[in-house]
């Protein structure tokens, strides 16, 4: 596991877009694809990363673009965070849109449950190489909130994608999440921790407690953590001796 901490969220995102970058170079030069997990709040990083040195030694047609969550609403509903971060690298990266794998929106799904059962079987025996997380103030990782009946599940369940009903979302939306059983088959995880809000819930999860999603999710080769100054307060320094 490791921490990066950064003063400014500026900074954060060119050096997170850079790593991001090199690290699918990295894994281009050894395997046919690299495929990737998108969350809430990556928009900043890839806006960063269209302007990243090493971006034209990317392969966009060997990238596979997939999302740990999002809100089932209509295509251009503004809560719907695929749409708006398809937009942004399609103006800079041609990727093809084939290998974009956004979660169903409710055009042309019954619900959400129906919704989540698609994008599973869609999903299927995929391993993330690097899935992307961001992590909320109440410690939720996807759409894996709290005390919610989707996330005490997780425990039980072999899903990999399930549905999150309005009443379990602090934002009141119905949602389509990957479980810990997906996200934990993952590569590299990185998680994202921005501003003092979030930073009890940082502490939290470092000292391991249990009903803090972010506690229970780690990569199967690296795990890193990239948080900005306020994020990071809680959290003690440490000094190796050479």
């Amino acid at each position: 596991m490791r921490i990066h901490r950064y003063l400014h969220l500026d900074d954060l995102a060119t050096s997170a877009s850079a790593r991001l970058v090199a690290r699918i170079v990295q894994l281009q030069a050894t395997q046919e694809c690299v495929n990737i997990g998108l969350a809430e709040g990556g928009r900043m990083l890839w806006a960063a990363a269209l302007h990243a040195e090493g971006l034209a030694q990317v392969d966009p047609e060997r990238l596979h673009l997939w999302w740990t969550h999002d809100a089932f609403v209509q295509p251009n509903d503004s809560e719907r965070v695929s749409t708006s971060t398809l937009a942004l690298l399609g103006s800079a990266v041609p990727f093809r849109t084939a290998n974009a794998h956004p979660m169903p929106s409710k055009a042309g799904m019954p619900d959400v449950d129906a919704a989540a059962l698609a994008y599973e079987q869609e999903f299927g025996d995929t391993v993330l190489d690097i899935c992307m997380l961001g992590m909320g103030s109440d410690g939720r990782v996807a759409s894996l909130f709290p005390d919610s009946p989707a996330f005490l599940q997780q425990f039980v369940s072999n899903r990999c994608v399930m549905p999150v009903h309005d009443e379990e979302s602090p934002a009141k939306s119905e949602r389509i999440t990957m479980t810990l059983r997906a996200l934990n088959r993952s590569r590299d995880v990185w998680l994202f921790g921005f501003g003092h809000s979030v930073a009890d819930a940082v502490l939290r999860a470092f000292s391991g407690d249990r009903t803090q999603p972010a506690t229970h999710v780690a990569g199967t080769e690296r795990t890193e953590w990239v948080l900005d100054e306020a994020a990071a307060r809680e959290l003690p320094y440490f000094h190796c001796a050479l």
